[in-house]
């Protein structure tokens, strides 16, 4: 496998709720995050980038937390939005509840999204990612995957540590989820971006693997698990 040179990624952390959002080579987003934050984003965008030169919005799954920015996001930049075809209809419709804006309590935007499905590729300054659909988190999440550099993103799939998505949301599968994480920890990734907390450089397929492992606990064991972790009292799973 070689690796580019000429690959620039940079994220801006999720603060609070919101998500990781990633802007690649100074061109392309992945993800939106709620909008809460849309000052700070642009802000940090202007210091990287011209936001007219942002063409291409690439959205890993409905939920707000990743979606609910996008309709400024696309009326500042111009940019083009692109979802899974099986995620579109909630976030191109502004379904309130299986996007989780009311549990948020905030509002989603519809916007116009190109529908795209698994095999899709995105040309990003000559680097092809190629669009994996990785079902489990909701119905239409997927992953980006960049074979040539081995640059995996992950959205809410799977995280750093051997983190794994929520599958008790509405469109969430735990059995799909186990198949899409089993799919991805047979990449050689090398560069693991989730949709929160670190990305992990160098060692992405270690982190995959150890998400396969604890998918192979029972959904009871790893809501348990997660329940412990979210109350300070154990380690990411």
């Amino acid at each position: 496998m070689t690796h580019s040179t000429d690959m620039a990624i940079e994220v801006f952390h999720g603060i609070g709720y919101d998500c990781n959002i990633y802007l690649v080579n100074g061109e392309v987003l992945i993800d939106a995050g709620t909008g809460r934050n849309h000052g700070l984003l642009m802000k940090w965008l202007r210091e990287r980038t011209d936001p007219e030169e942002i063409h291409t919005l690439i959205l890993t799954h409905r939920h707000y937390d990743h979606t609910g920015g996008a309709a400024r996001i696309l009326e500042e930049t111009g940019a083009e939005a692109y979802i899974h075809e099986a995620d579109a209809p909630a976030v191109l419709n502004g379904d309130m509840v299986t996007t989780g804006a009311r549990a948020f309590r905030g509002e989603q935007v519809p916007i116009k999204a190109r529908q795209i499905e698994e095999g899709f590729t995105f040309n990003i300054s000559g680097q092809r990612f190629e669009v994996l659909h990785t079902p489990g988190h909701t119905i239409g999440s997927i992953s980006l995957w960049n074979e040539e550099n081995g640059i995996l993103f992950s959205g809410d799939t799977i995280f750093a540590n051997g983190g794994v998505g929520r599958w008790d949301l509405p469109t969430g599968d735990f059995n799909a989820l186990a198949e899409s994480i089993k799919r991805l920890s047979l990449l050689p990734i090398r560069d693991l971006y989730p949709g929160h907390d670190v990305a992990v450089r160098e060692s992405g397929r270690e982190h995959a693997f150890l998400a396969l492992e604890s998918i192979g606990h029972t959904p009871f064991e790893l809501m348990m698990h997660r329940k412990r972790y979210v109350e300070g009292r154990d380690s990411p799973m």
